[in-house]
């Protein structure tokens, strides 16, 4: 039997989006089957990768439109295997682990003691650690579903979310991620699928930091601190800045003077080196859920490093 492939039937479905000028057959060096080169006639690239997409699905082939030395250029490759269904118990329980973890973060943060009893104990964590937890994975789940749901509406396979706990430690978790189980059309759907998560994520971290701030009250911060005291002052970003001075009226932390520096010059040396340190200054003693949102744009900004996997990576 004849397992030669027929490149007649091939070349009618390239000939209705592509002007072929020169054709390669692949061979077992070659990482793929055929290479055209030629130019675009379709007005779209998108729409005609999903045309020509269509037409060599049945045949087992994946289509894949690249520019090489500034010419354009179709390779025809094997299409990968069918990939495995989802398990969404797998999720679920990712899920839980990782709620049980960010409770537990959320309550040690803003305790001092346990009671003795392990009940009470366990109902005190509960009651003081659900605020944070509650708060810090609806923008994770925000940002994570805003990946998911971009993907569905370019008719990629990605999983649903999968959160990562990570016990005893700041936030309790490492965050959440979702697989992408075939490769994207094309840059424009890898870019819509990576930009929609920060912007979600964004969007969430704003309206719970300002649920937050209404819940925090002003205080002063400590001029002199005893043996084995401290504090803690959180970073100031540009949003975080505006939010609090939309809330309170003022730049928060305030100093308690400016001494011979301009108030501007000030905050701009604060901004790019939080010093100097505010001490005896006024500020916002934020609430478990402005304290989620706060870290939530914190993971928004990280991820918006155009490096590796991660979401600016994609985008950048």
């Amino acid at each position: 039997m004849d397992n030669t492939p027929d490149y007649t039937v091939w070349d009618s479905y390239i000939k209705r989006i592509f002007a072929i000028e020169d054709f390669t057959i692949g061979s077992a060096k070659e990482p793929y089957l055929m290479r055209y080169r030629g130019r675009l006639i379709a007005p779209d690239s998108a729409q005609a990768y999903d045309q020509l997409a269509a037409s060599l699905l049945p045949l087992g082939l994946t289509p894949l439109f690249r520019v090489e030395d500034g010419q354009q250029i179709i390779l025809i490759v094997k299409s990968a295997p069918e990939p495995k269904s989802n398990r969404p118990l797998i999720n679920l329980i990712m899920f839980i682990l990782t709620l049980i973890s960010v409770i537990a973060s959320g309550a040690l943060y803003n305790m001092e003691s346990l009671p003795s009893d392990p009940f009470q104990a366990f109902l005190l964590i509960l009651k003081t650690g659900w605020p944070f937890a509650v708060s810090f994975l609806a923008i994770l789940g925000t940002h994570e579903f805003g990946h998911y749901l971009a993907g569905r509406a370019h008719g990629s396979n990605v999983t649903l979310p999968f959160f990562i706990p990570l016990p005893f430690s700041y936030f309790g978790t490492m965050g959440a991620f979702i697989s992408m189980k075939e490769a994207p059309k094309n840059k424009r759907t890898l870019m819509d699928i990576a930009v929609a998560g920060p912007i979600a994520g964004y969007i969430v971290s704003i309206v719970v930091i300002m649920i937050g701030l209404s819940l925090s009250n002003l205080d002063r911060i400590p001029t002199v601190l005893g043996a084995g005291q401290g504090f803690q002052i959180e970073g100031n970003s540009i949003t975080y800045l505006v939010l609090k001075y939309l809330r309170f009226g003022q730049l928060l932390p305030q100093p308690l003077s400016y001494g011979d520096t301009e108030p501007w010059l000030y905050w701009i040396k604060y901004l790019l080196t939080a010093h100097p340190s505010p001490l005896g200054g006024l500020d916002v003693m934020i609430h478990p859920v402005a304290w989620a949102g706060w870290a939530g744009l914190l993971i928004t900004s990280l991820h918006l490093i155009p490096a590796g996997q991660l979401d600016g990576g994609h985008v950048f």
